[in-house]
Formats: C-alpha cells, structure tokens, sequence
C-alpha cells in the first residue's frame, strides 16, 4: 500500500509497527521520513516566503514606475554638485522675477507717464480757458489774452480743485490786508491799455494794442512782447508803429 507523506495520531496508531518505525512526530502529526521527500512544513514556509516575496517586488516593480525617464548619471552628478547657498538662491530668484516682470514694468511705466502728461495737459487746458474766459469777461483785448494768462501764471495762479486761485505753496496769496487776491482782482490791476480806448482817445493815452486807424493798422507805444508779435507785420508795412513817448 502506498504511505501518506503526513498522518494524524488516529492514522499513525492505526499502522502496523513495522511501517511506524518511518514516521516521526511533528506536533500533532507524523511525517513520513524517505529520502527525496520534502518536509511538509518547510514547504508550507518555501510557499509563504514566496508570496511575500512577489509581493515584495511588485512593490518595488511600482516603485520603480516613478522613476521612468531619470537618468542615474545625470542623478549622480546632481547628488556630487553641492546645493547652492541661501543667498545664492535668493538673488537667481530674484533676478528671475526682475526678467519676468521688467517689460510689464516698463509697460506700466510708459502708461503711467502718459496718463499724467495726458492730465497736466488737459489741466493747463483748463487753467488757460479759464483765464481767457475771465478776462474776456473783463474786458481785455484779445490781442492781450496770451499775455495774461502768462501773467497770471507768473503771479502764482494755478488750477486747484476750487478753480483757478493764487497760491503759494499750500496758501492762497494774500494783500496786505490780509485778503485773498482772487482772479478778478488780479485783472482790475492789468495795465489800462489792455482794456482797449473810448472813443475821442488821442494816440497820448492809446493802448500799446493793435487799433484800426484811418483804416491802417497800429500800435501805438507796444512793448517789447507786443512788438515781436506783430514784427513780421511790421516788416511788411502791414502795421505801422506810433510812438508817443
């Protein structure tokens, strides 16, 4: 009969005495002892170590998976290439962001230049029709306007958000008296000859501005600005120039 290569103590106990002499105990079982035979535990523990095993490197088999496309040399030479310094890193990120953002820099910059040229512009605008305006009002020549508003300028005029004011500095200019000058008082005080002549003037006490006389064009006393304004016309003999003192 063919033995069993594992029996319990039920089947050990029920073999003749001869053939029990070629088992031998293992905990509750006896294992037949014949050459070639493997041990029933040890391949129990051949199987078990097995698995693990195959786990084991499927595990690694993944692992490996996360490192698809690095090259072990270039790797090796970055580990051999001492990390740079703090500061070092600091000044490539900043000279990094300094690339990246100067054209937009540079962009805001121009628009932002723009923006106030486009504004101080529309503000000298405003300040010069002001002036005209009020000096129209006022009754001075339109040959005169240009040289109020270069007046008005000069004395301290400028456009503030409460209109056109004298200022000095963060103050208003003040009289002696402690008032403010204000635009129309400031064009009270213009030279009379800006204001035009009355009827029956004689040339003594014309203004120095362009009059129509005996259907002639002239300027009586003009001052220097006045003069270089109307030269080419002068030249010409378009205008003829009186002087009375």
């Amino acid at each position: 009969m063919a033995l069993k290569a594992k029996l319990t103590k039920d089947e050990f106990g029920a073999l003749p005495e001869p053939v029990r002499e070629h088992y031998t105990a293992s905990g509750d079982t006896y294992v037949l002892q014949a050459e070639g035979l493997a041990d029933a535990g040890k391949l129990a523990e051949f199987r078990s170590n097995n698995e693990r095993l195959t786990k084991e490197l499927n595990g690694l088999r993944d692992q490996l998976k996360t490192f698809d496309g690095v090259d072990p040399e270039e790797y090796r030479r970055f580990k051999a290439t001492p990390p740079p310094k703090p500061t070092e890193i600091e000044a490539q990120i900043t000279a990094a962001v300094e690339k990246a953002t100067k054209p937009l820099r540079e962009q805001l910059e121009r628009e932002s230049k723009e923006k106030l040229e486009l504004k101080r512009a529309a503000e000298a605008k405003q300040f010069e029709d002001s002036v005209r305006d009020a000096a129209k009002k006022a009754g001075v020549q339109d040959d005169y306007l240009i040289d109020v508003v270069g007046r008005a300028r000069h004395f301290g005029f400028t456009l503030t958000s409460d209109g056109v004011r004298a200022m000095k500095g963060e103050l208003a200019v003040r009289d002696d008296k402690g008032d403010e000058v204000t635009l129309d008082r400031f064009l009270k005080d213009l030279p009379k000859g800006f204001f035009g002549v009355t009827a029956g003037s004689g040339p003594s006490n014309a203004p120095n501005g362009l009059q129509t006389v005996g259907g002639k064009k002239t300027l009586y006393d003009p001052d220097p600005v006045t003069f270089g304004r109307y030269a080419d016309q002068i030249h010409k003999g378009e205008v003829v120039v009186i002087r009375t003192r």
